[in-house]
Formats: structure tokens, sequence, C-alpha cells
């Protein structure tokens, strides 16, 4: 990461994860921080990530679809895929919930496909499809 605030930024990954371990912060702001520090360029520790990582997992069928696909860009700008296997088809699913239901503008889905690909995730031909149909809702 730069150093532009490293200690401020790592004392701020630290303690976002170690309240996200206790349950005592949601996942709202697990993903604004993260999102906040892969704007700034900067990767915290892998045992943090991973930590805020399980944090939104535990909450990713009811984040809104701007903190999810911040989520998403976050780990793909840092290039930090989670370590669970079970959290990118997770965080694929709750995208299609929402692109169901038409609550991603155009340029989340953008952000969101891209995210899945860097990031390693399974995009099969139903996913696309429904990608495509929610961009196409939306001209």
């Amino acid at each position: 990461g730069r150093q532009f605030g490293f200690r401020s930024l790592e004392a701020l990954s630290q303690q976002v994860a170690d309240r996200a371990k206790q349950g005592s912060t949601s996942s709202r702001h697990v993903a604004v921080v993260l999102f906040m520090l892969a704007n700034l360029g900067h990767l915290p520790s892998y045992e943090v990530l991973q930590t805020m990582a399980a944090a939104l997992r535990r909450d990713m069928t009811s984040l809104p679809p701007q903190h999810l696909t911040n989520a998403l860009w976050s780990l793909a700008r840092m290039n930090r895929p989670p370590a669970d296997p079970a959290w990118l088809p997770e965080a694929r699913d709750a995208l299609c919930v929402h692109l169901e239901a038409g609550d991603l503008a155009p340029y989340q889905m953008a952000f969101a496909f891209g995210a899945l690909q860097k990031l390693g995730c399974s995009l099969d031909r139903d996913f696309i499809d429904k990608l495509l149909e929610g961009v196409r809702a939306q001209l």
C-alpha cells in the first residue's frame, strides 16, 4: 500500500476486523471501510482481509447492492479473493437476486461482473444472461 497514513489505515483495518469478529459492527460498515481502503491503495494483512470477508458473508443476502458491488470491487482492486471457497458463489447468487429485482444500476453491474471475473468466480451462462437482461432493462 501507499505510505500515506499507513499506520492509521492499518489501525483502522484491525479495529474493524476485531469488531467484525465480535459481531459488534455491521457488514455495511465493513463494506464501506473496505471500499475506502481499496480507494486509498491500502492492502490490509491477509488475516484482517479474511476476517472482513467473513463478516460480509454472514450478511451477504441482505447487503444492499451498493455495498455488495463496492465490496467485490474492493477485493478485486486489492487482488485478494476471499479464502472461503463458498464466498464468491454466494456473492454471485446475491447479485442475481439484485439483478432480478432490478436493484442494480448499470455501473454496479459492470463493476460486479468485472470484479467477479478478476476474483476467479465461475460465471455460468445463466448469470451472464441475467446480467445482460439487467443491462437491457436499464436502456
